[in-house]
């Protein structure tokens, strides 16, 4: 993928979306950094740091909408590394919601938002120094600080998997995608729960493939290689060959009625 297709990806999926809705195309044709090890022991003040940077801010501003796409469209290296910690990071950026600095108000709640699914203000309310915009943003820390105090015990992985089962379908669509990039092969059982869900099969089917789950293999050819999008169809057949071996002849950049043919053999 190239470097501007993923910076275009980064800033779709994380603008001023509604609370979690995070869509598969966004989610999936945009893949996330990969996963490292969560450091026990991230300090605020490094996370912080971070998140103070120049590139972030820079990188927020355009998120935000201020200023012009450039190289800066792209996420930054200080932001990523800080949503790779991980739970540790969680609350020295609550904390952060409220710092004197709105970049860095709004470093922190973007990468809020990456690590737990929640978005409790949009990133305006962060950015905003009026009254109104600091009452929403102490509105929105109380509700991170319950959600941590349910969910700080446990680990991510079980907090996601408490997501998919939560009743609400954004967060366990999110869910979903997570646990199968973090290879949480613990959420198995949950997840195929799910793909008699129509409304969620197609989330629960692209996790397991990536957790090696072959009982997702029907639906990955029933709604990936007939997708109508070109970048769902090669994450269909991609994981499709590493499930079963093959690919059954289907070429994603083929025509429909030659891929329709492939798909019905």
């Amino acid at each position: 993928m190239s470097t501007k297709r993923r910076s275009n990806c980064a800033l779709r999926g994380l603008a001023l979306l509604p609370p979690v809705a995070l869509t598969a195309l966004l989610l999936w044709a945009c893949p996330a950094a990969p996963k490292e090890e969560a450091k026990d022991d991230a300090q605020p003040s490094s996370v912080a740091a971070l998140v103070r940077r120049e590139t972030v801010c820079d990188y927020v501003t355009v998120v935000a909408g201020v200023r012009t796409p450039s190289h800066h469209t792209m996420e930054p290296e200080d932001f990523r590394i800080v949503v790779a910690m991980g739970k540790p990071a969680v609350e020295p950026l609550i904390r952060l919601l409220q710092d004197d600095i709105a970049c860095a108000r709004g470093a922190a709640a973007l990468a809020l938002t990456r690590i737990t699914h929640r978005q409790y203000a949009t990133l305006a309310v962060y950015l905003g120094n009026d009254a109104a915009s600091s009452l929403a943003r102490r509105n929105a820390v109380s509700q991170y600080v319950e959600f941590w105090q349910r969910q700080g015990s446990v680990t991510r992985n079980q907090w996601l998997i408490s997501d998919l089962k939560s009743g609400d379908r954004e967060y366990a669509k999110a869910a979903a995608i997570e646990l199968g990039e973090l290879r949480a092969t613990e959420a198995i059982p949950d997840l195929r729960a799910l793909l008699s869900d129509s409304a969620m099969s197609f989330y629960a089917a692209g996790a397991l493939g990536r957790l090696g789950d072959t009982m997702a293999v029907p639906i990955i050819v029933d709604r990936y290689l007939t997708h109508a999008v070109k970048a769902f169809r090669r994450e269909g057949i991609d994981l499709l060959r590493s499930l079963v071996g093959e690919t059954l002849g289907f070429d994603p950049d083929a025509p429909a009625v030659v891929r329709d043919s492939a798909v019905a053999r």
